[in-house]
């Protein structure tokens, strides 16, 4: 169970981290837009920080989402090695009470086997699902990708203060691929906590 915390706890630093450089990310179309109004241009710079806002927003939507799923993966996790240490030590009171000659009521054991197996299919749903939502999010980076290379183009096509807009683009990039590290470790650590679980359950 330590390692599920460990894991967990891990997770909800990366979805924070997330939530805080799609913040950023944010202020960074805000400042485009800002720069946007005061060089006296609706340039489409200008329209593509609007669509990275969008994007910011959603961002935050699906890491909600994930945090929610992190508490009930977390939930499941100690139900499951409750479960775990019940069946193994049903298991060793089976194996001694044999060496004495004695019988365990098997329709118990199969009971408690059954049990395991059905709170090892929800820890594995719950963590699956956990894994989609952040599918979720790397699919909504490849919007944030685009807009990125967009904001690029726009920047170099722009006649007003352009070494401006295309540092402000370069953020956009710089940023967004944080983002897209930090979701890959996430779904990295989900894979992991759920792979060890399967292991100890076979």
């Amino acid at each position: 169970m330590e390692t599920d915390l460990r894991a967990m706890a891990h997770i909800n630093e990366e979805i924070k981290a997330v939530i805080a450089m799609s913040f950023m990310i944010n202020l960074t179309a805000l400042n485009a837009i800002v720069m946007s109004k005061r060089n006296n241009t609706q340039s489409g710079f200008s329209v593509v920080s609007n669509e990275v806002r969008v994007f910011s927003g959603e961002l935050n939507q699906i890491m909600e989402r994930l945090r929610v799923d992190v508490a009930h993966v977390m939930r499941h996790a100690a139900s499951l090695q409750k479960m775990q240490k019940l069946h193994q030590l049903m298991l060793q009171a089976s194996t001694e009470m044999q060496k004495r000659g004695l019988t365990i009521d098997q329709q118990a054991v199969a009971r408690g086997a059954e049990a395991l197996n059905q709170v090892w299919a929800v820890f594995s749903r719950e963590t699956r699902k956990l894994e989609a939502a952040v599918d979720d999010a790397l699919k909504n980076c490849e919007m944030g990708v685009f807009l990125s290379v967009q904001a690029k183009i726009e920047a170099a096509y722009s006649r007003h203060a352009a070494a401006a807009f295309m540092e402000v683009a370069d953020q956009f990039a710089e940023k967004v691929g944080v983002v897209i590290d930090y979701l890959y470790k996430i779904r990295q650590l989900a894979r992991d906590s759920r792979n060890e679980k399967a292991a100890n359950h076979l």
